[in-house]
């Protein structure tokens, strides 16, 4: 601090008070700021506490769970098609194919391979029982 002497007075100039008013006011702007924060918190505690959000968070939760509700139904619905539909075309295709299918034909070609193992079989059992031949002799 810059003090001069002038016939037994102390002269105290701007320069030497400047960084005491700088310091008040801090001081008081931390008050207003520590004021201004207290008076938010405050505020904001109030709002989370108020009837209004809890009623708002309720409408909210019950607007996100009907929606979800409606979202699985929609999909279990879809699903559900899905599978009716499927099961109906293998229906319509095994019909068609039945009504396609030449059951004379398949008839014959069954009795034709039924009879072609058992000729096999027959066959088999036939050179079991034939004698074997001897030297030159048939």
């Amino acid at each position: 601090m810059t003090q001069e002497q002038e016939s037994g007075r102390l002269i105290i100039t701007e320069e030497d008070v400047a960084p005491f008013v700088a310091e008040k006011q801090a001081a008081g702007l931390r008050e207003h700021a520590n004021q201004v924060t207290q008076q938010v918190s405050d505020t904001a505690r109030q709002a989370w506490e108020s009837e209004t959000r809890r009623k708002m968070t309720g409408k909210v939760r019950d607007g996100v769970s009907a929606a979800a509700n409606k979202s699985s139904q929609f999909v279990r619905d879809k699903v559900s098609e899905a599978a009716e539909r499927q099961a109906r075309e293998t229906v319509t295709a095994v019909q068609n194919r039945i009504k396609e299918t030449d059951w004379k034909e398949e008839a014959r070609q069954g009795t034709v391979r039924g009879l072609q193992w058992l000729s096999q079989q027959l066959a088999r059992l036939a050179d079991r029982f034939t004698p074997a031949e001897k030297n030159g002799n048939r």
